[in-house]
C-alpha cells in the first residue's frame, strides 16, 4: 500500500513542441535537443498534437485539466492558446486528420468507448461532429491510420490487454470499410516499440512507424520501426532510430508524438514532478477501491 501511496504523489506534464528536422535527419541522427518547445499549459498540459498536411498553422491536440482529469481535444496556435473542438463523456486524445475523396476527417483515440470512430468538421476546423464506426468492440490505443495502393491500414495498441505493449493491424480496401483483422494478430508484443507513436512515414524509399518506448516509463522515447513487409496475410518490422528526450531540457522525463508538420515534426514532452493534489486524488481513488 505505502509503494501505490508513494506512486501516486507523481504527476505529469506534456508539452507540444516542434522538431525542426526533416525525415531523412531524422532517420540518420535524431536530436531532441531541437526541439523548439511551445508554452506550457496551466494546470494540465497539452499533448498527442497533429498537424494539417500542407498547413503548419493549425495544431490539434489532447487538452488534459488536472482538476477534471479527462481528456479533450483542442486547436492551438504556436502561442499555446487553444479552443475546444471536441468534448465527449469520455477520454479522448491522439487526433489523427486524414482526408479522403475530397473529405476531411478526425480519428482521435476513444479507448474508453470501446470503438473506433470518425468525426467530421462541422465546420472545419472549429468543431467536430460524430461520423461513421470503423470498427466495433475495439479499445484502441493511438489508432493509427495508413493508406496504400493495397488500401487502409489501421495500427493500434490493444486496450483490452496491455496497451503499451501489444500492437494489433486491421486492413479495409476503403477508408469506411469493412475493416478486418490482420491474420497475424497481435502483429508485435513489445514494450520498447509496439504502441503507435505517430502516422507512418516514408524517406529514403523506406517506410517508418514511429511507436512509443515504455520500458522505462510511459512515453518514455520514440522509437522508429522501419516497416520491412505489409500485406494483409504478413508483416514484419525492425526497430530503427531513437529519438530520447533532451536531459538539458525543459520536458527531460519522455516524448511519446511524433507527426509531420510543415518540414519537420510535431512532438510532444513529459515533465514529471510531485504532486500534493495529485496524492489528494490518488489517496480518494484508493479509498474507492
Amino acid at each position: 500500500m505505502a509503494g501505490r501511496v508513494l506512486r501516486e504523489t507523481w504527476e505529469e506534464q506534456w508539452r507540444v513542441g516542434i522538431l525542426e528536422q526533416s525525415a531523412s535527419e531524422l532517420v540518420s541522427r535524431p536530436e531532441a535537443s531541437r526541439i523548439q518547445w511551445l508554452p506550457p499549459r496551466r494546470h494540465g498540459y497539452h499533448a498527442d498534437p497533429f498537424g494539417q498536411p500542407g498547413d503548419d498553422g493549425l495544431i490539434l491536440a489532447e487538452a488534459y485539466d488536472y482538476s477534471e482529469r479527462l481528456g479533450y481535444l483542442v486547436a492551438i496556435d504556436r502561442d499555446g492558446r487553444e479552443r475546444t473542438v471536441l468534448r465527449e463523456p469520455f477520454h479522448l486524445s491522439f487526433p489523427q486528420i486524414i482526408e479522403h475523396q475530397g473529405q476531411r476527417w478526425l480519428l482521435p483515440e476513444a479507448k474508453a468507448a470501446g470503438l473506433v470512430r470518425l468525426y467530421r468538421p462541422d465546420p472545419w476546423p472549429e468543431r467536430f461532429v460524430p461520423g461513421p464506426v470503423l470498427i466495433e468492440e475495439l479499445a484502441a490505443a493511438d489508432p493509427t491510420l495508413y493508406r496504400d495502393e493495397q488500401g487502409f491500414w489501421l495500427f493500434a495498441g490493444d486496450g483490452a490487454g496491455q496497451d503499451e505493449t501489444t500492437l494489433v493491424l486491421y486492413h479495409a480496401p476503403d477508408l469506411l470499410g469493412p475493416w478486418r483483422p490482420h491474420p497475424m494478430n497481435p502483429i508485435k508484443v513489445d514494450l520498447g516499440s509496439a504502441r503507435p507513436a505517430g502516422p507512418l512515414f516514408q524517406t529514403g524509399g523506406r517506410l517508418w512507424r514511429p511507436a512509443q518506448d515504455c520500458r522505462d516509463t510511459y512515453g518514455g522515447a520514440i522509437v522508429l520501426n522501419e516497416v520491412l513487409t505489409l500485406s494483409p496475410d504478413l508483416y514484419a518490422e525492425r526497430p530503427g532510430p531513437l529519438l530520447r528526450p533532451d536531459p538539458a531540457g525543459p520536458c527531460p522525463h519522455g516524448l511519446h508524438t511524433l507527426t509531420p508538420f510543415g518540414d519537420g515534426f510535431l512532438v510532444d514532452g513529459k515533465r514529471e514532478f510531485r504532486s500534493m493534489r495529485r496524492l489528494a486524488a490518488g489517496l480518494r481513488s484508493l479509498a474507492r477501491g
